[in-house]
């Protein structure tokens, strides 16, 4: 069952990549209750093992994303205004005008990501999506060194936006990762057969580093990588490419655009799904990619498979998804892991 009052608590906690902290602390707190064992790798990522009860033939890893894309403060320009760097994907279309929080030291610092006025653009760049060389953030200070009281370069920030559940969906910032966090903790507060291992991976947004790196300390078998896919239900989306919806549930994957994912789990989820009549979806769509691409190559390599739930807007600052969605992803999951651990047959 989906914790919605904890699904709310991990959208509000900031968790820019590189800077997972507050989101790593929230997870670890509702975690350490149910763990045998908790440990965080040099590059931020959580892993906790959850005895079940019995042990595993196949060790399996389970592994969702913390961390957000966001923005970096680069630099105070002598006005006052903070220039920035984009960390991950943070299209520049969703940006201009957006109000946002900044991460200080000094504490959360509200903020406007602000551009050159329209009156002072050129006719051709009227209308025109404003690059993100040419955004800044404005917080009201009137000189440089009035901003730099408050901020110095480093600083994360994210567009500002807020949770809430109507009508069975659920809206919030980095929903598409922090349900699936949600997902891994709900099956960690759960009774489990057999023995798994659940990372919350830092640092997914700049090259899965966290992800290949706490794989490389789990040594798993077998990997699971859980997280939100982008959907294509909205218009003008024609309809042959309407493959991935919200009400569609568990979304399966056999590729992506960085790697091809293990024929037999997929086949395993797909057959899993069906023989507990949970309805499912494939995506053919190669868009979006996984920490999967990391687990895979590290040691000497790790078979893999990707579960997720469809998600509108999930690079933008309010995503979307379907509380039932999510129920049947963990119920697919609870499914997979006692396949999977008991160990399963290449026949199928």
């Amino acid at each position: 069952m989906i914790d919605t009052a904890l699904l709310r608590r991990l959208c509000e906690a900031p968790g820019v990549s590189g800077q997972e902290d507050a989101v790593r602390d929230l997870i670890r707190r509702e975690a350490e209750p149910f763990a045998a064992r908790l440990a965080v790798t040099p590059l931020g990522s959580l892993i906790v093992e959850k005895q079940g009860l019995q042990r595993a033939r196949m060790r399996l890893m389970l592994i969702a994303p913390m961390d957000e894309p966001g923005l970096l403060v680069k630099s105070i320009t002598k006005e006052g205004f903070l220039t920035f760097h984009p960390v991950g994907n943070l299209p520049a279309r969703l940006l201009c005008g957006r109000p946002a929080r900044i991460f200080t030291e000094k504490g959360e610092l509200p903020a406007v990501i602000g551009a050159k006025p329209i009156h002072l653009a050129k006719p051709e760049e009227r209308g025109e999506v404003v690059p993100i060389r040419d955004l800044f953030l404005d917080i009201g200070a009137s000189s440089q060194e009035e901003a730099a009281e408050w901020v110095e370069p480093g600083d994360a920030a994210v567009p500002d936006g807020f949770f809430l559940e109507q009508g069975g969906l659920v809206r919030g910032r980095a929903l598409a990762g922090r349900a699936a966090c949600a997902l891994l903790l709900a099956l960690i507060r759960s009774d489990l057969p057999r023995d798994v291992t659940f990372v919350f991976s830092a640092q997914s947004e700049t090259g899965s580093s966290g992800a290949c790196t706490a794989a490389y300390t789990v040594k798993p078998e077998t990997a699971i990588a859980v997280c939100g896919a982008e959907a294509a239900d909205a218009p003008p989306t024609e309809e042959a490419r309407r493959n991935c919806r919200i009400g569609g549930g568990p979304v399966l994957r056999f590729q992506d655009h960085e790697m091809l994912y293990d024929r037999t789990l997929y086949r395993l989820a797909r057959e899993t799904a069906q023989t507990a009549a949970l309805p499912f979806q494939v995506t053919q769509e190669q868009n979006g990619v996984t920490d999967t691409a990391a687990v895979a190559v590290s040691r000497g390599g790790v078979r893999t498979a990707a579960v997720g739930f469809a998600c509108r807007y999930p690079a933008g600052p309010l995503p979307l998804a379907s509380l039932a969605d999510l129920e049947l992803t963990e119920r697919l999951l609870r499914g997979l892991i006692e396949r999977i651990t008991g160990g399963f047959s290449e026949n199928i």
